[in-house]
């Protein structure tokens, strides 16, 4: 179960970097596939008990309008 942990939180990382810079470049189709493997991996990650440090503030990033200069 803790490889299964790191990997997902592993993943949670991966996406939230990938789509913060997808925005940063304004990669708009981008930022919508990262936002969503990012909703899936919180996702997997609150069906099996991972503890994913600011889930609720990565929720929001994933969010059309987060993180928009503008």
């Amino acid at each position: 179960m803790v490889d299964f942990a790191e990997g997902v939180r592993r993943r949670v990382r991966e996406a939230r970097d990938a789509l913060r810079l997808a925005r940063e470049s304004g990669d708009t189709y981008g930022a919508q596939a990262y936002a969503a493997d990012l909703e899936e991996m919180l996702r997997l990650a609150e069906e099996h008990g991972v503890a994913i440090e600011h889930a609720a503030d990565l929720a929001a990033e994933t969010q059309p309008d987060s993180g928009q200069v503008g």
